[in-house]
């Protein structure tokens, strides 16, 4: 996975961990993640599916999907491209 993370401290002294993952894959695998971790991370996983939905196209998005895990993504019911995407 091509990420890289950064830990630091914030003006208040609270930590703040950054992620940056890059690649197709990569935000295609982490926003899968999301999808069935805690909601608090589910609407990230919405906007990654989403920008890879518009970068791919709906085919590609939907035949990566299906090589990736099935098409879990795209027919969990959890996300849904807006209807002007599709």
């Amino acid at each position: 996975m091509a990420v890289t993370s950064r830990i630091r401290r914030n003006k208040g002294g609270d930590p703040v961990l950054t992620i940056t993952v890059t690649g197709v894959f990569d935000v295609y695998r982490l926003g899968e993640v999301f999808t069935r971790q805690q909601t608090d991370f589910a609407p990230i996983a919405e906007r990654a599916m989403r920008y890879l939905w518009r970068r791919l196209g709906r085919d590609r998005f939907v035949a990566f999907d299906l090589s990736m895990n099935g098409g879990k993504v795209y027919r969990g019911g959890w996300w849904r491209p807006r209807r002007r995407e599709m």
